[in-house]
């Protein structure tokens, strides 16, 4: 009527065996998750530029030029991204998503210089008008990319509307 050691030995195995395999299990799923926080802040960081562009665009500032015409509804410059969230992780993202994401800051230095070469052989408001333009076109990318990280990764969707305010409808022509 005794228990037989053998009994405690088998299960001891078993135990150990379930350990072992969720750590083995456990290494994939980390992986994962850090994957997808890494992809949820990177979609947090490009949705919040459009949005500082989508607020810069809307703002019903009057611009007045030197020949007393009045521009409404543009930026003056294309806004500088924020820095890159911080993460030694960023080698577990997809490699074409994150060529994207690094060459963002470099859009907007270019669309910059085209600004001020535009402002330098034209006229102020034309080099607005482009600002605003560029400004518009890469916020759009930023939630582009946004949106095909959470798919990819398949986080919730996020809308950027408040009240009357959506993000997509300041930005898009």
């Amino acid at each position: 009527m005794g228990v037989d050691c053998r009994d405690y030995v088998e299960l001891w195995r078993r135990g150990r065996n379930r350990r072992v395999g969720n750590l083995r299990n456990s290494k994939p799923r980390r992986k994962k998750q850090r994957t997808n926080f890494l992809a949820l802040e990177v979609c947090f960081w490009l949705e919040r530029y459009a949005i500082n562009v989508a607020e810069q665009v809307s703002d019903e500032e009057e611009v007045e030029l030197e020949r007393g015409e009045f521009l409404v509804n543009v930026v003056a410059s294309v806004p500088k991204f924020p820095p890159l969230p911080q993460s030694e992780h960023y080698n577990l993202f997809d490699l074409k998503v994150l060529n994207e994401i690094y060459a963002l800051p470099d859009q907007v230095s270019l669309a910059n210089g085209m600004v001020d070469f535009i402002a330098n052989t034209q006229d102020h408001a034309e080099a607005m008008r482009s600002a605003t333009s560029e400004a518009c076109k890469i916020g759009v990318k930023a939630m582009d990319l946004a949106e095909g990280i959470r798919s990819k990764h398949k986080l919730s969707s996020r809308e950027l509307t408040h009240g009357d305010f959506d993000v997509r409808g300041q930005l898009d022509p």
